[in-house]
């Protein structure tokens, strides 16, 4: 059985993900919740050591000789400080070391309250990450605490490694365990640019779609080339470029839906939503406003030069670490050698067509 605690679940759910199993769990009371689940989870590999310094410098020569992240845990309040000697270390060697603090509820702050202490940002300066969950009571919140986790989890290995933190805020000391398994949680893949292995499949994945939407956002006017990589890329997928007015994109491919969603909302939705939209670029408003009352389920990607996590229509699966027009470029590189006949743009480009706006002076219409 599992902690009856949905941040607690998360986490754990997505440490497997994410292949980790080595914890080195110190004392307390807390976190308890934390170290039942684990210890009764044959997944993970536990290890008991009382003093928490101990515990950071015994994890960092687990790092060391098995070559991959290790947890640390401890109950809250001034037992997090003793973390900050192996975090230190951890972030001066390039580490992959995983504190994972437990916490009162925020609220009770400066309240006199036992073991509370300010650990949201304590490792400030010496980790690559450190995120503070939510209490967890609705789909919204297990969504962000899902998002923080895999960012934490992401920043581990990303441009070099290094330690993180994830701080979770429990509401008084919960002992209940009558879950029986863990709840499914999205793991977000981070493809950056060199990975040609990881390109490769997903561009395979790619081609198992048959709804694709781009949405090209908000940007200056685009190259030549990468015009041309647009263009291809509609030929190879079955995908359309949604580009509104400010993207100042206009080529073979792409359409400018602003009416199409406003006059023909009801039947978008009925026949012609996704099964995965990729973001490109910046903000487009019309397209996620709707996206996100879309009645079917779909994939999300997302393409951002700096690699930030970023999930606006919160089912992020996979982050695209290039900008656009290396993106384009690599799905055409690995694409099927021959052109599809592209429906989907087909109907979106009749549909678009066929709504006709009266010409008026001095109105946006």
């Amino acid at each position: 059985m599992y902690t009856d605690i949905i941040s607690y679940q998360i986490v754990i759910s997505l440490l497997k993900k994410y292949g980790i199993k080595h914890l080195v769990l110190s004392a307390g009371s807390r976190h308890t919740p934390f170290v039942r689940s684990v210890e009764g989870d044959d997944y993970f590999t536990c290890y008991s050591v009382v003093d928490e310094r101990s515990a950071g410098f015994f994890a960092i020569g687990l790092i060391m000789e098995l070559k991959e992240p290790v947890v640390i845990c401890c109950t809250s309040g001034t037992s997090v400080s003793n973390y900050a000697s192996a975090m230190s270390e951890a972030y001066y060697q390039g580490l992959p070391l995983i504190a994972i603090t437990t916490d009162r509820n925020n609220y009770y702050l400066y309240q006199q309250e036992e073991q509370c202490i300010p650990q949201a940002n304590i490792f400030n300066g010496i980790c690559k990450k450190s995120v503070t969950l939510p209490l967890v009571e609705s789909k919204k919140d297990f969504w962000y605490c899902s998002r923080l986790v895999n960012e934490a989890l992401l920043a581990t290995n990303h441009h070099g490694s290094g330690p993180v933190h994830i701080n979770v805020p429990v509401e008084e000391k919960l002992f209940s365990f009558t879950t029986e398994s863990l709840p499914e949680v999205v793991k977000i893949n981070r493809i950056e640019h060199g990975n040609e292995t990881l390109w490769a499949e997903k561009a395979k994945d790619l081609s198992k779609y048959n709804r694709i939407i781009v949405s090209y956002g908000q940007n200056e006017y685009p190259s030549s080339k990468l015009v041309k990589n647009v263009e291809m890329f509609t030929q190879k997928y079955s995908a359309i470029i949604m580009a509104e007015h400010l993207s100042n994109l206009h080529c073979k491919g792409s359409i400018n839906p602003y009416n199409a969603l406003r006059v023909k909302y009801t039947q978008i939705q009925d026949t012609l939503a996704p099964d995965l939209v990729i973001f490109v670029n910046g903000n487009s408003v019309e397209i996620r406003e709707w996206l996100k009352h879309t009645k079917e389920p779909f994939i999300f990607w997302n393409v951002r030069p700096d690699g930030e996590i970023s999930d606006p229509l919160r089912c992020l699966t996979d982050l695209f670490e290039c900008d656009a027009e290396t993106f384009f470029a690599k799905m055409i590189q690995y694409a099927p050698a021959e052109n599809i006949e592209n429906t989907y743009l087909t109907e979106w480009t009749k549909l678009c067509e066929g709504i006709k706006m009266p010409n008026i002076e001095y109105s946006d219409l």
